[in-house]
């Protein structure tokens, strides 16, 4: 026959093994929520910074078509081309004296056979030789040696006896990006895979070099291709959300375990003073069966542990507590019962 287990252990052992489950049950819970609430808020986050920059995309587009256009009206009214021998000098010197372009610092004047005619470079700064498809008006150039990449646009020019071209050269560097900052937003451009610029310099590019990797499947990294220039040959604007999580692991813990201390107390104050009560009634009983049978008779103890199995509830272990007194009486004479009884 097995060995007898005591009741007191069961019911403390189920007990503590529904709060662990209970407990268990909160924290993945917690978890969930704190896990989805800031996937939400990264998700939301980026979809709004997408959004916008790709307005800012679309905005600058149209302001550096519009500028690149007026530089060329502005060159033409000067006239310094129609004259070959003075044209190059004349150019320089408005250009100096003008400080050059805010959104083109670098320039290019080509005749119809693309042979250079003139070139004016801001701070020693080199631009590329640059190849245009046929109709293309805008392009992509990056300088092999320095690593920079220039946004360039052209415009048919008069010189005098003849249209040229005027290329303009935006380079798309550090400044750039910092100008158009975002909240708890980090940008930074690539180039077929290499890191061109940053919002936040060169430490910001190495920052972006997981999150490039990631951006595929990560809430918080996303890549927006910049297109309307060159659809075929565009950089990708990657765009890192870098705003704190909506939910704090403390912000989360506290009120989980001030609800699951409260779920404690109130299943203790239900359930668990209730079984114990039940419990201490049926061991009354038992131990009122096991003086009884040592004894041979009923004495003062057996007929209290009768009376606590009797309880206030009048339920099956009361019946059960009247029967095995009655069972008790009708074993030994009346006269020997205590005064005590029921």
């Amino acid at each position: 026959m097995p060995a007898r287990s005591s009741l007191v252990r069961q019911v403390a052992g189920r007990f503590l093994v529904a709060f662990l489950l209970s407990a268990t049950l909160s924290t993945l819970v917690g978890a969930w929520v704190y896990y989805a609430a800031n996937k939400q808020a990264a998700e939301a986050q980026q979809t709004s910074a997408r959004d916008h920059y790709t307005n800012v995309i679309a905005d600058l587009e149209r302001r550096w078509g519009r500028e690149a256009f007026n530089i060329k009206i502005r060159i033409e009214a000067q006239r310094f081309l129609e004259d070959p021998k003075q044209r190059k000098e004349q150019l320089l010197a408005y250009l100096t004296a003008q400080g050059g372009s805010i959104e083109f610092p670098s320039l290019r004047i080509e005749d119809p056979k693309g042979e250079l005619i003139v070139s004016f470079e801001y701070a020693d700064d080199k631009i590329p030789k640059v190849k245009f498809l046929p109709g293309q008006e805008s392009t992509w150039a990056l300088d092999p040696i320095h690593g920079h990449l220039f946004l360039v646009f052209r415009q048919l020019i008069w010189l005098g006896n003849e249209n040229g071209y005027l290329l303009l050269f935006k380079p798309m560097d550090h400044a750039l990006l910092t100008q158009y900052g975002y909240p708890h937003t980090r940008i930074s451009l690539w180039w077929k895979g290499k890191p061109i610029a940053s919002s936040e310099g060169e430490d910001g590019l190495v920052l972006a070099a997981k999150a490039f990797q990631q951006s595929g499947s990560s809430a918080t990294a996303s890549l927006l291709p910049w297109f309307g220039i060159d659809n075929n040959n565009s950089p990708q604007l990657l765009i890192e959300s870098t705003a704190p999580p909506l939910l704090g692991i403390g912000e989360l813990a506290g009120p989980l375990a001030i609800s699951l201390l409260t779920f404690a107390i109130a299943v203790w104050s239900i359930l668990g003073a209730w079984g114990f009560r039940t419990l201490r009634r049926v061991l009354a009983l038992e131990r009122a069966q096991n003086r009884f049978r040592t004894l041979g008779t009923a004495d003062a103890t057996v007929d209290r542990d009768l009376r606590t199995g009797h309880g206030i509830e009048n339920d099956e272990i009361t019946a059960l507590a009247v029967a095995l007194e009655n069972q008790m009486r009708e074993s030994i004479s009346e006269s020997r019962w205590p005064d005590s009884g029921f």
